[in-house]
């Protein structure tokens, strides 16, 4: 594996190498090969020039230990429209996981059928409500707050 340095900090391949198994599994359901996590930590080097990692690294490894749902959080944090390292990072599983064939199926339904898509459809649509709440509730842990310094209302 690569030994990565941009230039402000280290990255540890290792805890990117999990980042994006942990971001493929929950996000695809798919635990992608290791020549697609060399590329996510090539991107992320790339993405990241610049940047001191530190934060961002201890946010990831807290995250993971504690099984946040990245997924939710991003979708809160996207629909805000605040710009943010967590949404670069799923934006890089994206780009890196769509390029791929063995992934086509992923992101493109084969089959044609008007009523199995309103029924997908609903089920999404409600798949996505219950993760903004989550989403919510999550950005107002310690960690997250610190992180993206996010604020109560009432505060």
């Amino acid at each position: 594996m690569l030994s990565v340095v941009n230039d402000k900090a280290l990255f540890d391949p290792k805890e990117l190498v999990r980042e994006f198994r942990y971001l493929a599994k929950r996000i695809f359901g798919v635990e992608p090969g290791p020549k697609l996590a060399e590329s996510y930590v090539q991107a992320n080097t790339i993405i990241f020039r610049g940047v001191n990692v530190d934060q961002i690294q201890k946010f990831m490894i807290a995250a993971l230990e504690r099984k946040y749902d990245l997924e939710a959080i991003e979708s809160v944090l996207r629909l805000k429209r605040r710009p943010n390292f967590l949404t670069q990072k799923v934006q890089i599983l994206f780009y890196l996981m769509e390029t791929r064939p063995e992934y086509f199926t992923l992101f493109v339904n084969k089959k044609g059928s008007m009523p199995v898509a309103y029924i997908l459809l609903s089920i999404q649509t409600l798949r996505s409500l219950l993760m903004l709440i989550k989403g919510v509730l999550l950005l107002r842990t310690p960690l997250c707050r610190e992180v993206f310094a996010v604020r109560r209302v009432h505060e």
